[in-house]
């Protein structure tokens, strides 16, 4: 019988494929995953992978275990780097999602504390989880919105003023933008801000991020409703407070946007999602509290284009806020749906040795030894 003498290098390959067993053992249940480790598309369940072994469920209570001569796997997976990367976040974006006991731990433990979190762990550690602002009375996070109002001013002036009011406490919160008596001047402008605490997600890495209010009600006294501006813009926001609006917060939104909605008149009374760039990604702070402000594209882009300006006329779209209350308390409320994986995915190289590099198809990694039990 053929064997294997345990080196060093063995031993680092060893650990590698150990961290690695859940991922290993879902890319052998497809085709491309199979055909990469150089594995027979056998009618057996595979229970274990090593770099140079692999062990089949036979039956309930017998198994089997192929020895290779040499360490088959692990020199695959090292001249197949690249393929083996993008199978591996093919399978974190797409694979199946099941919990596992460490996620419904941390679920549990924020139901305890009253944090209002959606957690859907998916296969191989990453995961997708969701947040959403805390209702009044206020303990982390907040939502609502911040407004310039009382006043007679043109557009350019209105956007860059101090803000005049915060409020939190309404079941939804508007943007708008209302005319005054004075021929093109505004009397109001209102924006929304929120945030959110995405500590959960800490340590890993966000990969993707999905911005999400739900559409309530709108006005379109200015028939701005079918042009580009009246797209809902996410952007950065820094209140004061994590916790609470002033009306010093109007002055903290950011001027880059992160994407936008559909246009107004293509809304709908359900969600309106943008899904974040790579500017709104990094917004997201992993070990701490995030925020983000919602504006009209008038607003956003110093633009009247698409408005017909009429006295006392107004441009206005309302978006649920976490005061809705329901079953559950977190229906129709703001939400962040975060897409997140362990720091280390994808994953380190294996240990190397050398430029030794194994062909897919060479005959010669295929000498074994077979165990039964």
């Amino acid at each position: 019988m053929n064997k294997t003498i345990l080196t060093p290098l063995h031993t680092a390959e060893n650990w590698w494929f150990g961290r690695r067993q859940p991922l290993l053992l879902e890319m052998v249940r497809i085709r491309e995953g199979r055909r990469l480790l150089g594995i027979d598309d056998l009618d057996l369940e595979v229970i274990g992978i090593r770099p140079h072994a692999i062990t089949f469920q036979i039956t309930e209570t017998r198994k089997l275990t192929v020895f290779r001569t040499r360490p088959t796997h692990a020199r695959r997976i090292r001249h197949f780097w690249d393929e083996f990367c993008e199978l591996e976040k093919f399978i974190y974006k797409h694979r199946s999602r099941s919990l596992v006991e460490t996620a419904r731990a941390m679920l549990e433990d924020w139901k305890r504390r009253g944090k209002p979190l959606v957690e859907m762990p998916v296969i191989a550690g990453g995961a997708v989880t969701i947040v959403y602002p805390d209702p009044t009375p206020e303990i982390d996070t907040v939502d609502g919105f911040i407004r310039r109002a009382g006043v007679d001013e043109d557009l350019a002036t209105i956007r860059v003023g101090a803000g005049t009011v915060g409020f939190t406490t309404q079941a939804a919160s508007a943007l708008e933008l209302v005319a005054s008596a004075t021929l093109d001047q505004y009397q109001r402008l209102a924006r929304l801000g929120m945030t959110f605490d995405t500590s959960i997600v800490a340590p890993d890495i966000v990969a993707s991020v999905i911005y999400s209010l739900w559409f309530a009600s709108e006005s379109n006294g200015m028939g701005g409703d079918n042009d580009d501006n009246s797209r809902t813009h996410c952007v950065a926001f820094a209140p004061a407070n994590d916790d609470d609006l002033e009306a010093a917060d109007y002055g903290q939104v950011g001027d880059t946007s992160f994407g936008t909605t559909v246009q107004q008149v293509d809304m709908s009374i359900e969600y309106q999602n943008i899904t974040l760039d790579a500017n709104g990604i990094d917004q997201i702070v992993t070990d701490g509290i995030s925020g983000f402000a919602a504006r009209h594209g008038w607003d956003f882009n110093n633009s009247e284009t698409g408005l017909t300006w009429g006295a006392n006329q107004s441009q206005t779209i309302s978006y649920a806020m976490a005061e809705t209350g329901g079953i559950p308390d977190t229906i129709n409320d703001p939400k962040l749906e975060m897409e997140h994986f362990p720091p280390e995915s994808p994953s380190e190289p294996l240990p190397e040795y050398g430029q030794l590099r194994t062909a897919i198809g060479d005959p010669s990694v295929y000498g074994a030894t077979i165990h039964r039990s």
